[in-house]
């Protein structure tokens, strides 16, 4: 069973991916056509356009592809209107939307936040305070269950925050996304405070509800790789999204560094997670304080690195949400969820650091990188090695 925490179940959504075709005097945006059967579902109010002009706040460096969403009422609609559109729309790529789920496990009790002490071996194991380089001119982008934007240590921290999960407040209302934040780039002081790994400027996008929608977390996801050149995905799930990988492509024509977290079906067979494993991207898996896989840690070739994700302390909402239950302000947990934000930020510094064009290739040459112990060359479970800001291996040449 996939370890993707935190929603209580996904909408049944059918998807519907347009090609693009080129046609004389219209040039590389026009499109196929919209079938009948499509049509009267957009009329009707049963079918959204994912890409709307009104949604597009950032993404006029990224041309979205056309993308088509239809809500239905359980399996039997669901089959009913997939095989509709697919008989109606032969040039399109229909099916159903695959879930996606965050992927991190709380590993603390109910007592609250104080029952002890922050421990951040994960700072440590990485170096974080040595890596001085201000990163606070890079943008980071976030996609997740939101932020608790007034958390005194990341208040400072978020630029820009859009709630892209219809019907659902502002709120993180389950706690991930302002844990992954915080690791990122928090500015509190310890040992009260946390301290992210960088002071990169946050762009956090709601994307994943207290029930998944694709449609959602589609836009958030675009609007995510309209706004940054690094983007954190510490979510998702074992079946392919052809949307989800063309709307990714999107970013990395466009140059952007997309990380995502390997997964945490590590005890249970090490099953591949998207978009981790889609190409281009940074799959991350998680160590533990020996610098061993975590055992839930999903291995694979496409493992590229690993970073600390266990008993992770950082940001937790300053109220009550579904993944800390009594703990507020900080909380442990423990995923690939939390190694992720680890690479993510030492990018970011690594881009601060100054380097050429195009950046990401050049951040990805340049991620400083440590052999786990006893590594000797890449392997399935740890990748090439751990993010550690003064390594002395680099993915160039390790």
């Amino acid at each position: 069973m996939s370890k993707a925490q935190g929603q209580g179940g996904w909408s049944h959504e059918v998807v519907v991916l347009l090609p693009e075709r080129v046609q004389p005097g219209r040039g590389p945006a026009a499109v196929e056509p919209l079938g009948p059967a499509l049509q009267a579902l957009l009329e009707d109010g049963k079918a959204e356009s994912v890409f709307q002009a009104s949604r597009q706040v950032h993404a006029a460096s990224v041309r979205m592809p056309s993308i088509y969403a239809v809500k239905t009422l359980g399996d039997a609609e669901t089959r009913d209107i997939l095989e509709m559109l697919t008989e109606d729309m032969e040039a399109a790529t229909v099916y159903v939307a695959p879930p996606r789920g965050v992927l991190g496990r709380h590993v603390g009790g109910d007592a609250g936040s104080n029952s002890k002490a922050m421990d951040h071996w994960g700072m440590d194991y990485v170096a974080a305070e040595l890596a001085t380089a201000d990163a606070s001119g890079i943008a980071v982008a976030v996609v997740d269950t939101g932020v608790d934007r007034s958390h005194p240590d990341l208040k400072d921290a978020i630029d820009e925050y859009i709630n892209f999960c219809q019907g659902e407040s502002d709120d993180d209302i389950h706690g991930h996304g302002t844990h992954v934040c915080g690791i990122i780039a928090a500015t509190g002081l310890p040992p009260q405070g946390m301290k992210g790994a960088s002071n990169a400027r946050l762009h956090v996008f709601k994307g994943m509800g207290i029930k998944y929608s694709a449609l959602d977390y589609y836009r958030a996801l675009g609007e995510a790789i309209g706004s940054a050149q690094i983007i954190n995905l510490s979510l998702g799930g074992v079946h392919h999204d052809p949307a989800e990988e063309v709307i990714i492509q999107q970013g990395l024509n466009k140059g952007a560094l997309v990380i995502a977290a390997s997964g945490n079906e590590g005890d249970d067979g090490s099953c591949p997670n998207y978009p981790a494993n889609l190409a281009g991207v940074i799959a991350v898996g998680a160590i533990d304080e020996k610098g061993a896989r975590a055992e839930f840690s999903n291995a694979g070739p496409h493992v590229m690195v690993v970073a600390p994700g266990v008993e992770i302390w950082s940001t937790a909402p300053t109220k009550k949400c579904s993944l800390f239950k009594k703990q507020l302000s900080y909380a442990p947990c423990s995923g690939t969820s939390m190694a992720t934000p680890f690479v993510t930020a030492l990018a970011a510094k690594v881009a601060a650091s100054g380097g050429g064009t195009p950046l990401a290739q050049t951040i990805r040459d340049k991620l400083p990188i440590q052999r786990c112990p006893g590594q000797v060359g890449k392997t399935d479970d740890l990748g090439y090695g751990y993010v550690c800001w003064g390594g002395p291996l680099t993915l160039a040449n390790a």
